[in-house]
């Protein structure tokens, strides 16, 4: 199978079970990645593909609604663990 596009050179990052996976070339055909990798994807190219020069760029696919709950982290990151006090001089100590 030929890719639609390929993305090339560029700072290219997966999720899999061990974290993040660098790569610097991303194929995709039918709107679906088709391989990740270095210039070894450049195989994938065909007459049609469209080749985009990332030049350093970055890209993240598969980070879908990447946002974060702030509030939250911020009042569980700074709160007093209070958990074994037994009265108010072991809270103020806290």
């Amino acid at each position: 199978m030929r890719a639609d596009l390929i993305l090339a050179r560029g700072r290219i990052r997966t999720l899999g079970r061990s974290g993040l996976n660098p790569h610097s070339h991303l194929a995709v055909a039918g709107g679906q990645v088709l391989a990740c990798g270095g210039r070894e994807v450049m195989a994938l190219r065909g007459p049609r593909t469209r080749l985009v020069d990332l030049a350093g760029a970055a890209v993240l696919p598969g980070f879908n609604d990447a946002h974060a709950h702030v509030v939250y982290y911020g009042l569980t990151r700074f709160g007093a663990d209070l958990s074994g006090a037994t009265g108010i001089d072991d809270i103020l100590d806290r």
